[in-house]
């Protein structure tokens, strides 16, 4: 599924599984290590006609529209608020509508991290992406801002009900701001639980991006030694089919904190070339 923006850029790949069955359930706490968010500008909507959206439609957010402190002297508003099974959606941007602004867009997933700078070196060396922008809003910020969940831990289990604080980065492929990376580090409190291990858990359970030769892909995870799904070193591809979507090759694998990874194999083209 994609938005209406012409120059496509992410989509939301929605899976039911019949063979197994879906497990589990979704993180319930904003600060879980794994992919949290999914973000989405109501640029030209505005955010007070998003929420109006979203509470028509049966969805329960979080809390009202909201500012949050991503730098030390800018914010943004926000509202999140979880789908029929519990996967939290976020929408980002200005309170009221801008008939000249960008079309609303899904513009950023966020990945809870353990060590942002570990994090960050890995999504830099090993996926090739470069940093878009540092939100470090240094001074903490009350629990509500943002309306990010319902609940914060602490990492030994226990309910967490002070002020908040995060260091984060944005990454993305050069200058394509269509699939930006949102990394977050939470301070206040520190991050809470591990990423999904079963790929057939409900919720956001991995990022996918195509690539041009999966097996040179495959050839350079090996030599970094990244780990696969199941541990070890990553496998090598496998073909799937994806039904009308054709068939793709594949590889999976885990970044540093355990977060599933996807890499597709683009068909090359098939259209005659100039001689």
């Amino acid at each position: 599924m994609r938005d209406s923006q012409p120059f496509q850029g992410r989509a939301i790949h929605l899976v039911q599984w019949k063979s197994p069955g879906p497990v589990g359930e979704p993180y319930k706490e904003a600060n879980h290590v794994g992919f949290y968010r999914h973000h989405a500008s109501a640029t030209r909507s505005g955010l007070l006609a998003a929420h109006d959206r979203v509470v028509a439609a049966g969805g329960r957010p979080y809390g009202p529209p909201s500012f949050i402190f991503i730098t030390p002297t800018s914010g943004t508003n926000a509202f999140a608020f979880p789908d029929p099974d519990g996967t939290t959606l976020e929408w980002v941007g200005g309170l009221d509508p801008n008939p000249n602004g960008l079309p609303d867009n899904i513009s950023a997933y966020n990945a809870n991290c353990r060590d942002l700078r570990r994090s960050y070196r890995f999504y830099r060396d090993v996926m090739g992406q470069t940093i878009q922008s540092r939100l470090n809003p240094v001074i903490p910020q009350p629990p509500e801002s943002g309306s990010l969940g319902n609940l914060l831990r602490n990492p030994d289990g226990s309910v967490y009900t002070g002020l908040i604080d995060f260091d984060a980065v944005t990454t993305g492929y050069r200058a394509d701001f269509r699939n930006v990376h949102d990394l977050l580090e939470w301070q206040m409190p520190r991050p809470f639980g591990k990423p999904y291990e079963a790929p057939n858990n409900l919720g956001s359970v991995n990022v996918a991006w195509e690539v041009d030769d999966i097996q040179d892909s495959y050839e350079k995870l090996v030599r970094l030694g990244v780990r696969g799904i199941r541990g070890g070193l990553v496998r090598p591809p496998e073909t799937w089919d994806m039904g009308e979507y054709g068939t793709r090759r594949v590889l999976n694998f885990r970044d540093p904190d355990g977060i599933m990874i996807q890499l597709h194999e683009r068909p090359a083209p098939t259209a005659q070339e100039p001689i």
